[in-house]
């Protein structure tokens, strides 16, 4: 009997110890999962942003045309804008169609769409509602790379949503990006946040300052 105890109570320390090493073998490989995923999605990113090429051709303080293209790859890029007041480190998000308005031509015709008195020939990018939660801007602390847009700005509405324009662009086709601000804002800078849609998220990938002067 003594045996049998004996045999019985080791073999329930074996089960014991295979439950447990189960578990954290399975542990392991979910967060060995999660870095790996991590990884390429950061690895994406820095590839994505690599390849995207922004620059300022026409600016007044309000209004401003952006050059803007993608190399080698097609994308849906989301459109937000932010600001900082004067003496104010803190972002403020800018509501789409109320204090900043977002237009897009295709440059490649030679139409100087640049004209900021004439609208005609600008096409009115799409909205995109997003959740806050889900845009991701990359943290200036550097203390990781991206952080959520609710920790980042002040001002987001209180439903936590955000209005953003939605722009396709075709591999290594350039378009112009015309951005029109509001007057009468507390701001001293524009941020113009280009972003890239990854599954249901937004990952910011370039950005593009504008002095403020309205």
């Amino acid at each position: 009997m003594r045996g049998q105890a004996g045999l019985i109570s080791t073999m329930i320390m074996v089960g014991v110890v295979l439950v447990i090493g189960i578990a954290a073998l399975a542990y392991f490989n979910t967060s060995m999962a999660a870095q790996r995923a991590e990884l390429q999605l950061q690895s994406l990113l820095a590839v994505e942003s690599s390849r995207t090429i922004t620059s300022v051709i026409y600016g007044n303080g309000t209004d401003y045309v952006i050059f803007l293209t993608k190399r080698m790859t097609e994308a849906n890029l989301d459109v937000i804008v932010l600001g900082t007041s004067a003496g104010d480190a803190r972002y403020k998000y800018l509501d789409l169609g109320t204090q900043y308005s977002l237009y897009y031509a295709d440059p490649a015709t030679g139409v100087p769409y640049y004209n900021i008195t004439d609208l005609s020939g600008w096409d009115t990018v799409d909205s995109l509602i997003r959740s806050a939660r889900q845009v991701y801007v990359k943290d200036p602390t550097g203390t990781s790379p991206y952080m959520r847009l609710t920790e980042y700005c002040d001002g987001l509405p209180p439903t936590g949503n955000v209005r953003m324009g939605r722009l396709f662009v075709e591999p290594n086709e350039p378009v112009l990006l015309r951005i029109h601000l509001a007057s009468g804002l507390p701001i001293d800078t524009a941020w113009v946040m280009i972003m890239l849609e990854v599954g249901d998220s937004s990952y910011q990938i370039a950005v593009v300052p504008l002095p403020y002067h309205g």
